[in-house]
């Protein structure tokens, strides 16, 4: 699935630095994490929380809520 995501990023943008780690936990937490040490983290979101969460989703909300660095949220209707 890593190799998978880097072919397709640098297929659209082979000027694009990509690099991947696996890191195992509790997703939202381990992105917000990572948000230090990158230029800007990029997630999707499907929208499909509860009411707190209907426009970007609870997950997307706490990553973009509680992360040091930048997030960009893209959503899947974009």
């Amino acid at each position: 699935m890593l190799a998978e995501a880097v072919r397709a990023a640098t297929e659209s943008r082979p000027e694009a630095r990509v690099t991947t780690e696996l890191i195992e936990g509790s997703p939202a937490r381990t992105l917000r994490d990572q948000t230090g040490e990158a230029t800007e983290l990029v997630i999707g979101s499907r929208g499909l929380g509860g009411f707190a969460g209907a426009l970007l989703g609870s997950k997307v909300l706490h990553v973009a809520g509680h992360a040091p660095g930048a997030v960009v949220v893209v959503r899947a209707d974009a």
